[in-house]
C-alpha cells in the first residue's frame, strides 16, 4: 500500500468519491431518460456512493 500524508489521502478519497458520485448520477439520468423511472439497483448504488463518501470524510 502506498503511504501518503493524511492530506493526500483525503484529497484522493474526495476525488474518488466525487467521480463515483458523478458516474452514478449520470447513470441515473440516462436511465430516467430511457425508461422513465429509476430501478432499485441505481437507487442503491447512489446511496452506496454517499455512504462511502461519508465514511471517507469521517476518518
Amino acid at each position: 500500500m502506498i503511504q501518503l500524508g493524511k492530506r493526500w489521502n483525503i484529497k484522493l478519497g474526495s476525488w474518488i468519491f466525487l467521480g463515483n458520485l458523478a458516474l452514478r448520477s449520470l447513470q441515473a439520468i440516462v436511465q430516467i431518460i430511457r425508461n422513465g423511472a429509476l430501478s432499485a439497483p441505481v437507487i442503491q448504488s447512489v446511496g452506496f456512493a454517499f455512504f462511502v463518501g461519508s465514511s471517507l470524510f469521517s476518518v
